[in-house]
């Protein structure tokens, strides 16, 4: 019983004791010198375990060294701000100790703009101590550096700068226009060359979107009526966007010349494997439509004047190999492959001579540069007989041997042609050039743009009477570190047009050598081909068609006409052998084609799954234009096989279908399109498939961004080296492009 009631006491002492602690818990601050402030903050109450914050103000004079607990004497925080869970009452003392003021300096900044300025670790430290001090950015001004206000010094140019501070010091952040920074500092890099440029040449260089415009202007009087100027004009726009696609826009004008101003635009895209052209025929189709009385936009149901095709690059086929046999024939001789090459190398070099840091290196070049507004200088480029000699004599080191390559029997060796007296005489004309000046105009804070123009006529006149030359010749070229060129046109498809265009015309031959042959009394009826006729001196001129292939029959009805013509080197028809009824109560052609109804019938023979001339016609295009054009078409990819046929050595991937092919005997190429975005799928497909198939070796894959190329060489009776190229890059809308190349070696 004894033992039962101590318990119960216990019990009640300690639900007492444990009710009333939290009531006697507190914290009392104080400092060790009156000028400190000391205070505690919690936010829910003193109950054990809550969260409480005390904190100590600063003193001037006086440095914050620690919180001391005074019932224990132990340094209790360091901190003048500190946050901790109370358990228990605490009395603590805020300990200061006075500042030597022989041993502190003071950090001051200031500045006129609205920024903030902040100083680590304060504006008051002992001497000796690491500093470091940040000013934030100006939304409109640009960073100048950090000014010591008393000698003007500027002692650091960044906005965030480290120091030892020994001395008081009172630091201004200076702010100026950028434009203006920008100017001067350029005025003052001028040395007499294009240094200066430097900056711009640098970020044209490195950017993504870059390109230039050139601009041709030519004003003159009109032969015929002296009070008409005629104006010549031409734009040329290439911007190259990120991921090596190039877009160029072209515009060439005429007015006054002609009876009504004229306007002729292309365009071109191009791709890593594509080239796709847009070419302007609204000229075409309004010539058509006033000489011949026939509407091609209604014929051709054509939705606007721009047409568009894609070229695969790399591309040869048979259409190309027809062309320039023919050509050859023409002009009587053979295309010199190396010659072109030769050519293309000497552009090269003419380029090299037109590169701001390459003429930068010339001692001869004078500059002047001056402030032409607020944003621009001008920089003058003053081209002088010395300049002009220096670079003559390099260009002709340089090109000679390429030149001398083209006609090496006609050409003395070019150490022989330095001492000549043509060689003598060049430079004797050069001598009495006079100076003129080509002028660049840039932003050299933005650093966007590059305007160059050239009076051409300061320099013609040199070597032309006044008489002969035109009002006005201004050239300007314009670089661009972001440069666009206009939104590409909505254009119709030349791959669905073109075989219905060309077979209007050969149809329109054909009518018109059947009607020959019908008045003909020496040609009896029946089946005639097409090289049967020329023994009759009847011709059908075209390099596309099968002289031995394609036929004519000759029937008792004039207006009853079978033909059956094949594309060279193709068995492809352009035409079916099936008799064609021309309109009823018809003599001959018609004489207009008013309606697309009026086409259809005319080549109602055509063969719907034919477009083996689809792949032709691009490269007759690219053969005619010298500068092609293009962007990736939406197409559908075919259903079917265009043309080719699979290598036997590599099995074609599920689904896909050949829709260009070609073969100029060493080398074979297939394009397949498939309806995939599964680009690895693909990849794993052929790479397994060589593996496994123990005549291939020398296996190898990449990959790059949008595509996968895998090499092989195979050596089975047959030795090949093939490459498989898969990309995203397709003509086809919604498909994958997979190009095989097969390398006799």
């Amino acid at each position: 019983m004894k033992k039962l009631l101590t318990i119960f006491v216990m019990m009640i002492a300690s639900f007492t004791l444990a009710a009333c602690g939290d009531e006697d818990l507190t914290i009392n601050l104080t400092a060790n010198i009156d000028e400190a402030e000391v205070s505690y903050d919690a936010p829910e109450g003193l109950d054990t375990g809550n969260e409480v914050t005390i904190e100590a103000s600063e003193v001037d004079g006086y440095t914050f060294e620690h919180w001391l607990n005074t019932d224990t004497d132990e340094v209790f925080s360091s901190e003048m701000s500190t946050t901790f869970n109370v358990v228990e009452t605490l009395n603590l003392e805020a300990i200061y100790a006075e500042v030597d003021d022989s041993q502190t300096v003071s950090i001051q900044l200031i500045s006129d703009e609205d920024v903030d300025l902040s100083v680590e670790p304060g504006e008051t430290v002992d001497s000796g101590t690491e500093v470091t001090i940040n000013v934030s950015e100006h939304d409109e001004m640009s960073f100048y550096g950090w000014v010591n206000t008393e000698n003007d010094e500027v002692l650091a140019e960044s906005r965030e700068y480290s120091f030892t501070a020994t001395d008081d010091l009172t630091l201004e952040a200076v702010f100026v226009d950028p434009q203006t920074q920008a100017v001067n500092e350029t005025l003052d890099a001028h040395e007499g060359d294009l240094t200066h440029m430097q900056s711009f040449i640098d970020t044209f260089e490195a950017s993504s979107t870059q390109g230039f415009e050139l601009h041709l202007l030519v004003e003159e009087d009109n032969p015929i009526d002296p009070s008409i100027t005629d104006v010549y004009e031409i734009h040329i726009d290439y911007a190259m966007r990120e991921g090596d696609t190039l877009e160029k826009q072209i515009v060439f004008s005429i007015e006054g010349a002609m009876p009504e101003p004229i306007e002729f635009e292309m365009f071109v895209n191009e791709t890593n494997n594509f080239m796709i052209y847009y070419l302007d025929l609204g000229l075409v189709l309004d010539m058509v439509e006033a000489e011949e009385a026939t509407d091609l936009r209604e014929i051709l149901d054509l939705e606007g004047d721009f047409i568009q095709l894609a070229i695969p690059k790399g591309s040869d086929n048979d259409l190309f190999d027809a062309l320039e046999e023919a050509l050859e024939e023409a002009m009587g001789e053979e295309f010199d492959e190396e010659a072109i090459d030769t050519l293309m190398e000497i552009f090269d070099v003419f380029e090299q001579y037109f590169d701001l840091e390459y003429l930068n290196t010339y001692d001869a070049l004078q500059t002047e540069v001056a402030q032409t507004d607020e944003e621009h200088i001008e920089t003058t480029l003053i081209v002088n007989n010395l300049l002009v000699s220096a670079i003559f004599e390099d260009m002709i080191e340089d090109l000679y041997p390429l030149i001398k390559s083209l006609n090496p029997e006609d050409m003395p060796a070019y150490d022989d042609f330095i001492e000549s007296d043509d060689y003598d005489d060049a430079l004797d004309m050069i001598d009495l050039l006079e100076p003129f000046e080509i002028l660049m105009t840039h932003d050299p804070y933005a650093l966007d743009s590059l305007h160059i123009s050239f009076d051409m006529l300061d320099f013609l006149s040199q070597f032309e009477d006044e008489q002969y030359l035109p009002n006005t010749m201004q050239l300007s070229i314009t670089l661009h570190s972001k440069a666009e060129v206009d939104e590409f046109p909505e254009a119709n498809d030349l791959m669905e047009i073109g075989e219905e265009v060309y077979q209007l015309f050969i149809m329109m031959e054909a009518v018109e050598l059947s009607t020959a042959l019908h008045s003909d009394e020496s040609i009896e009826p029946g089946v005639y081909t097409l090289s049967d006729l020329e023994a009759h001196n009847y011709y059908i001129v075209n390099p596309l068609i099968d002289l031995e292939m394609s036929t004519i029959e000759i029937t008792e009805d004039p207006r009853d006409l079978n033909i059956t013509f094949v594309y060279k080197d193709s068995e492809a028809y352009v035409f079916e052998g099936e008799t064609l009824s021309l309109l009823s109560d018809f003599d001959g052609f018609p004489e207009h084609l008013e309606t697309r109804d009026d086409l259809e019938t005319i080549i109602a023979l055509v063969d719907d799954e034919n477009i083996d001339f689809y792949q032709k016609l691009p490269t007759l295009i690219e053969f005619i234009m010298e500068n092609p054009f293009e962007e990736t078409p939406e197409m559908t990819l075919p259903e079917d096989d265009v043309e080719g046929e699979d290598f036997a050595q590599i099995e074609r991937y599920q689904d896909s279908v050949i829709f260009y092919a070609s073969d100029d005997g060493a080398t074979q190429m297939l394009s397949y399109g498939v309806e995939t975005t599964d680009l690895s799928d693909i990849n794993d497909f052929f790479m397994n498939q060589l593996s496994e198939d123990g005549n291939f070796s020398e296996i190898n894959g990449t990959q790059h961004e949008g595509s996968y190329m895998i090499t092989a060489e195979y050596d089975n009776e047959s030795a090949y080296y093939f490459d498989i190229y898969i990309t995203e890059d397709s003509p086809y809308e919604d498909s994958v492009a997979i190009t095989i190349n097969r390398y006799e070696q």
